[in-house]
């Protein structure tokens, strides 16, 4: 069994996978498919935030199904299309099941897909219960460097920019663009608190191609420079 820890970098959200297959080629495969993906942050170890953190188990059934699973996890079955009946994934205790051969698109839907289930379910939505807002922040979310506007959202979730800035301004008190620079800086933020990369790649990396522009929207949100940001957490998680 081998362990893949990684973060999604807007929420802080830590994910937990064990890997269960004796191919060693395959936990490789699936470690290039997460770093491929945008937004998540992998780790050589787990991470030590956990204010939110979810556990998946990915077994390799592309031969049988195994006699056991993992509990306290979400386990899911690695199949080929011939496999992939869900009854039987079920009758087995999987939670779900993903094809092979494994695309990284597939294993963020069941996996990330599967937390914003789990949120659900608990009576908890990630960002709005009203089913149009909530699409609308997850894509924002999905990508931080995607440009935005009010008449695209409208034009890709079939709907009108006036019912859109209505239910943000609603919701958040803000316009979605708004909004989505909120989202924005405050992902970056953690990843100052979180990372020893520079303010330069971190800026790009939240949709900020101009470091002084990032600066200037940083402090405006915070009351600080990114830099004094980064030093003062610093000093609080030492003082801790």
């Amino acid at each position: 069994m081998h362990s893949i820890y990684f973060t999604h970098k807007i929420t802080g959200t830590s994910i937990a996978l064990e890997i269960h297959s004796t191919d060693q080629n395959l936990v490789g495969i699936i470690t290039t498919a997460i770093q491929s993906l945008n937004g998540l942050q992998l780790y050589h170890g787990e991470p030590q935030n956990q204010a939110r953190s979810w556990g998946f188990a990915i077994f390799d059934c592309r031969h049988e199904f195994p006699t056991k699973v993992s509990s306290n996890v979400h386990n899911l079955a690695l199949v080929p299309p011939a496999l992939a009946n869900r009854e039987t994934t079920y009758a087995s205790g999987f939670t779900d099941f993903i094809a092979w051969p494994l695309t990284p698109d597939e294993l963020s839907v069941r996996i990330l897909g599967r937390c914003g289930i789990w949120s659900h379910e608990g009576g908890y939505h990630r960002f709005s219960p009203i089913p149009l807002v909530e699409r609308i922040c997850n894509f924002m979310s999905e990508d931080p460097q995607r440009t935005v506007s009010v008449r695209s959202l409208a034009r890709n979730f079939h709907s009108n920019h006036n019912t859109i800035n209505r239910l943000f301004k609603q919701e958040f008190g803000l316009p979605p663009l708004a909004w989505q620079r909120k989202l924005r800086l405050e992902g970056a933020a953690y990843r100052l608190m979180r990372s020893m990369d520079s303010i330069t790649e971190i800026a790009a990396e939240f949709g900020y191609p101009s470091p002084n522009n990032f600066a200037t929207a940083f402090k405006r949100h915070f009351g600080k420079s990114p830099l004094q940001y980064r030093r003062d957490e610093a000093r609080k998680r030492q003082d801790d």
